[in-house]
């Protein structure tokens, strides 16, 4: 029989499995980061299942759970780091039932599975088999009933990682535009040596049941003529694409492309080879042709950025599907619809993939093509309009023929020139006239009528057939509006008789379109339809979610940043500062972030402070201290712009180095306009190409129409956009009034912005609300429930303040050195300490207690009434507090093998906390290291027992001498500190003994410092002189070790206190027991100067005065309060040795 599986997590929370299945795509690597980090951070166990289903169906070390830094540097790695293979076994029902006891025997409650749609068949149907499959284990043998309840339901979710493209219900898969990107970048590569010779290239690409890698590589690259399954060509196919090809030939084309899935066919299902072609090609039309088998080249390299964004957030999309399941939700397929991340039921998207087979096996072509995504449908009418300009049929009538005019406003971006290259094609299919306007509305202006070729130029095919793979802007741009000179721009647009105007540009295209639809009352010219197509590479244009140029951006500053990483990384200790473009946007900075896995991402929407970069500072410092010379340890961050006027990335670096004292370096790196050059991304191209079509299409809508018409319709200026998962038209006058933030040049609602946190969380950079605001640092629990969540008030009880039900109350159990600690809900407190705790109040006091008899002793001072050492070491005291109907304060009871706790009576002690009970105190000025000003000194509560004490937490630098009171001793506790001091000496007036802090250290516990305990028959701080023979000291430093005896073994201190050596206080790893420190110290003392045994109690002192302890009565036991009724174990928190943050807490004082 195995082991016995680990207990489920509480609640909703789970352990997810996460694994890659058939073939590899470029981005199954963010996946797994995305999935392992946000399981993390949502409280889940994440595992990683290596090599597929045959992993799972092997299990042992081939199911591992992995940790926060397992998969840092994934995402700019190619393929699968978690390994996939093709898995027989997974086929057969045994190899699913060893599937099931792998998992149940790891706990493994939820599956996320990125793979093809046979993968994603095989998850859905081990998720209906699952309750057969427990079953069955049972019955074997091989697990029990008890083990398998907790798992009686699978959760699955599926992602589709494919670079076919061939999982219909998405737009996208991950991995098919990275692999779109080596095919483009191979054919333009071609293209140049094509060019050259005048030859003819045969291009067959990956696709045996999908044409998108085919069609899309048709799109962006112009080709000639393109083969592909769900729509093959005419059974006259090879005199269609002979007749185009010798068309493009006598226009004056140099260089043919033919691109060939590998499962394409024609219509009766024959195949179509790349030789075939190649054949056709070479003896019909005697060009000189050559084929080029892309084969794997395409599934290889790192990913491009749209594949690593859009893995990150499947990857997250999945792990909050997983936690919002439940057994009757089907198992959800995360998809994207034009830009919207949404969850579709795996069997449908299944059943649709597998029905586009079908139909094309019966040979039902449109069937197939409406299976497939409308976007799909789109590109293909896109490529078929503008490939060949000579189509007869689809010449409109002569009268709704328009002249329309296409300028380019703005900064260049890439696909604008595709954009032209598709609205020029698509005019002249449709019988329009293109025009183009060179160097925007002043070289409209200005150099209209220049001789002999002036800046208004109609334009044919062969002019732009070869820009579709071409940057920047070919028929040239600039920022100038129409407002510079308003009556030209209105003559000129009268003069060329221009009937509409199709812009491409940034927010100043915006800008222009707005202004001239203001000034249509005074120009008539104005009066034509216009569409705005955004381009821009800030992504700032209102109406729209997508700009063209904005992927080209993302992919060259991914590329520059991966290379500024593997710098960062191979010196293991450098931070980059990396500046990016995007105006007062931070989209550009952001969707960066997330592809790159950068620490942190400043944005003009969220802005720089000098608290932000403490904690950034103080994230970084813990980094690298964790670090410790891993690989891939290299930090990015990203700065956009106008992100800060004051903050600069430069002065971000030089804060960031200086801060660091030498721990790790800090550089800043500037790209600057290479984000706008370069070739466009395949994304820009094809959406260029499909929003051009679109926007021409809308125009000659309005062809017939007269102008007053329309100027009274508001779509007749619109922009378009991609908003959520559709493609629309917006007013201009809409857009505007109501998305247009015209002071910051960009949308009100911008939608990219909550991915900004997706960012932080994976990135693991902590939350304002969890850090100091002056330091960055973790928060230390303080007592004001408005800024923390937990408060201490001993080292065995906890306030929960994040309850939604008010304050509760937990219960530490303190545990022994080097073991964790466990906590308990306990339930609510009572309505008096709650309002305390949730307003800010002074904590109300309890009555006093009866007081003993007089003369009580406070402790035993008799050697045989003593714990001993183990007891002192080992001994925990349960907190409790009283119901909810009991308005006082938590009291306390021993366990059964601690000697009993007495009080004395207030009257019989000197101590100043017995005589005014428990007393807090800050600092004039709040910090999250002090205690909270709502229990000052001027709002001290009654006494207390002395049995209730506070934990103490202590600031850090301090100048004042610090020393705890000898009737703190006594009493039970030291007397209560303030913010930023310890006043107060071991000894009262006139002592000979004391604790003083050493002056080589602003704290105690530095490296260097040392707690030093003096003892004499005079002390010299007093002026009464020193007897040196006398004096001696013992002094103990280090890490960890206990105050003991001296060197030459005189008389033992109780190893009852630790030292932490790291900036804070002590180290609490037991009970401190002060008062127990004082009474075995000062029987010790009793023993070895009998003479001094009659003047003091059994405290460190022995000149307190004779009132304290003299002649003690008999020991009255206090009566024990009756323990809580705990409610059963509940979730376990682990602690590590008491400490909370960096700060240690001097607690558990007795």
């Amino acid at each position: 029989m195995p082991p016995p599986p680990p207990p489920p997590l509480p609640g909703k929370k789970r352990r997810i499995g996460v694994m890659t299945s058939g073939g590899d795509a470029p981005g199954m690597n963010g996946v797994v980061r995305a999935v392992v980090r946000m399981s993390i951070a949502k409280g889940c166990e994440p595992y990683g299942i290596y090599e597929g289903y045959e992993g799972l169906v092997q299990g042992g070390d081939l199911i591992k759970m992995m940790k926060w830094e397992d998969v840092r540097g994934y995402l700019s790695e190619g393929g699968t780091l978690i390994g996939t293979a093709r898995c027989k076994a997974f086929m057969e029902r045994a190899g699913r039932l060893q599937a099931a006891k792998n998992m149940v025997s790891a706990g493994i409650d939820a599956l996320v599975i990125c793979g093809g749609d046979g993968s994603l068949t095989g998850a859905d149907t081990f998720r209906r088999e699952w309750p057969g499959l427990l079953q069955e284990l049972v019955e074997k043998k091989e697990l029990t009933s008890h083990q398998i309840d907790p798992f009686r339901h699978l959760n699955i979710v599926g992602l589709v990682g494919s670079i076919d493209n061939d999982m219909s219900s998405t737009d996208a898969t991950i991995g098919c535009y990275s692999s779109l990107g080596r095919i483009c970048e191979a054919v333009d590569y071609i293209d140049a040596t094509a060019f050259s010779h005048q030859r003819a290239f045969v291009i067959e690409v990956m696709g045996r049941h999908c044409g998108w890698l085919a069609l899309m590589a048709g799109v962006s690259t112009g080709a000639d003529f393109v083969f592909i399954p769900e729509k093959p060509p005419s059974e006259s196919w090879e005199d269609e694409m002979c007749g185009i090809i010798s068309r493009h030939r006598k226009m004056g084309k140099r260089k043919t492309i033919v691109i060939v899935a590998e499962g394409a066919h024609d219509l009766s299902l024959n195949k179509v080879t790349p030789t075939k072609v190649k054949d056709l090609l070479s003896n019909r039309l005697k060009l000189d042709t050559r084929i080029t088998t892309l084969g794997h080249v395409q599934r290889g390299g790192n990913a491009c950025a749209y594949d690593r964004m859009l893995s990150t957030l499947q990857g997250v999309e999945a792990v909050e599907a997983v936690l919002d399941a439940t057994p009757e939700t089907p198992t959800p397929v995360i998809c994207i619809i034009e830009n919207k991340i949404v969850r579709k039921p795996l069997i449908k998207a299944v059943e649709d993939t597998r029905a586009v087979a079908k139909a094309i096996e019966a040979r039902d072509f449109d069937r197939a093509m409406k299976l497939r995504d409308a976007e799909f449908a789109e590109y293909h009418s896109a490529y078929m309009t503008t490939t060949a300009t000579d189509q007869p049929e689809m010449r409109l009538p002569k009268e709704k023929q328009l002249r329309i005019a296409i300028i380019h406003v703005g900064a260049p971006a890439g696909g604008m020139n595709s954009a032209t290259r598709a609205a020029v094609a698509y005019c002249l299919t449709r019988g329009h006239t293109p025009i183009a306007l060179h160097n925007g509305f002043p070289g409209l202006c200005r150099h209209h009528d220049d001789q002999p070729v002036g800046s208004v130029r109609e334009m044919n095919w062969l002019d732009v057939e070869g820009w579709v793979s071409k940057g920047g802007s070919e028929i040239g741009t600039n920022r100038a509006l129409p407002s510079e000179d308003m009556p030209k721009t209105a003559f000129c647009f009268e003069k060329y008789n221009i009937d509409a105007l199709f812009i491409v540009g940034g927010f100043e295209a915006f800008t222009a379109v707005s202004e001239l639809r203001k000034a249509r009352p005074e120009y008539p010219a104005f009066r034509i339809p216009i569409a705005l197509l955004p381009a821009t590479i800030s992504n700032n244009v209102p109406g729209t979610e997508y700009s063209v140029g904005s992927d080209t951006c993302l992919n060259a500053l991914v590329g520059y940043c991966d290379a500024i990483k593997q710098s960062a990384s191979a010196s293991r200790r450098r931070v980059f500062v990396v500046e990016t473009q995007g105006g007062k946007s931070g989209y550009i900075a952001t969707m960066a972030g997330l592809s790159i896995g950068a620490l942190a991402v400043y944005t003009p929407e969220e802005g720089i402070n000098i608290k932000m970069l403490a904690r950034d500072i103080e994230h970084l410092r813990v980094s690298f201290a964790k670090d410790q010379g891993q690989s891939r340890a290299g930090k990015l961050i990203l700065r956009n712009e106008h992100a800060s006027t004051t903050y600069t990335t430069e002065v971000i670096a030089n804060m960031i180095r200086e801060e660091a004292r030498g721990r790790f370096e800090s550089r800043f790196a500037i790209p600057g306009h290479v984000q706008q050059g370069g070739t466009p991304s395949p994304m820009d191209r094809v959406r260029a190409v499909r929003l051009a079509v679109k926007c021409i299409a809308f125009l000659e809508g309005f062809a017939g129409k007269s102008t007053d018409e329309i100027m009274e319709d508001p779509m007749s200026m619109s922009v378009i956009g991609i908003k959520g998962a559709s493609v629309v038209f917006g007013g201009m006058e809409k857009v505007e009034k109501e998305e247009t933030d015209w002071k910051d040049r960009r949308p009100k609602d911008e939608s990219w912005l909550q991915l900004k946190n997706i960012v932080d969380t994976l990135s693991g950079r902590p939350k304002p609300d969890d850090c100091c605001e002056t330091c960055g640092k973790a928060k230390v629990p303080n007592t004001t429930a408005a800024s923390l969540h937990l408060l201490r008030l001993s080292s065995n009880t906890l306030y929960d303040m994040s309850s939604k039900s008010g304050p509760q109350i937990k219960r530490k159990s303190v545990p022994l050195i080097g073991q964790s600690a466990e906590s308990f809900q306990l339930g609510p407190l009572s309505p008096s300490l709650s309002d305390s705790l949730t307003n800010g109040t002074s904590i109300p006091a309890p009555e006093p207690p009866t007081p003993p008899p007089k003369s009580t002793a406070m402790r035993p001072s008799t050697p045989s009434q003593q714990p001993d050492k183990a007891t002192l070491s080992t001994a925990t005291y349960d907190r409790y507090f009283p119901s909810a109907t009991s308005p006082s304060m938590p009291g306390t009871f021993p366990d059964d093998d601690d000697p009993p706790l007495q009080d004395p009576p207030p009257s019989q002690t000197s101590s100043k906390l017995q005589r005014m009970g428990y007393e807090a105190s800050a600092s004039a000025s709040p910090s999250p290291y002090a205690p909270s000003p709502h229990l000052s000194a001027s709002s001290r509560s009654p006494r207390r027992p002395s049995s209730v004490f506070r934990l103490l937490p202590f600031k850090r630098s301090f100048n004042e001498r610090a020393s705890l009171s000898a009737d703190s001793f006594s009493s039970g506790r030291p007397q209560t500190p303030g913010a930023d001091s310890i006043i107060g000496s071991l000894t009262d007036s006139g002592a000979d003994r004391s604790l003083k802090k050493k002056k080589s250290g602003s704290f105690w516990g530095r490296r260097k410092s040392s707690l030093n305990y003096v003892t004499g028959a005079e002390d010299t701080s007093t002026g009464n002189g020193t007897n040196a023979a006398s004096m001696r000291q013992r002094t103990v430093s280090g890490h960890g070790r206990a105050l003991g005896p001296s060197d030459d073994g005189d008389e033992e201190f109780p190893p009852r206190l630790k030292k932490k050596k790291s900036l804070t206080f002590w180290r609490r790893t037991s009970s401190l027991g002060l008062d127990r420190i004082g009474s075995e110290y000062g029987q010790q003392q009793q023993q070895q100067q009998p003479e001094r045994a009659d003047a003091g109690s059994n405290g460190v002192n022995g000149d307190h005065e004779d009132t304290i302890m003299s002649e003690p009565d008999p020991i009255t036991p206090r009566p024990r309060s009756p323990p809580p009724q705990l409610p059963e174990v509940g979730h376990v928190v682990q602690e590590k040795g008491g400490l909370m943050g960096e700060e240690d807490w001097f607690g558990n004082i007795r």
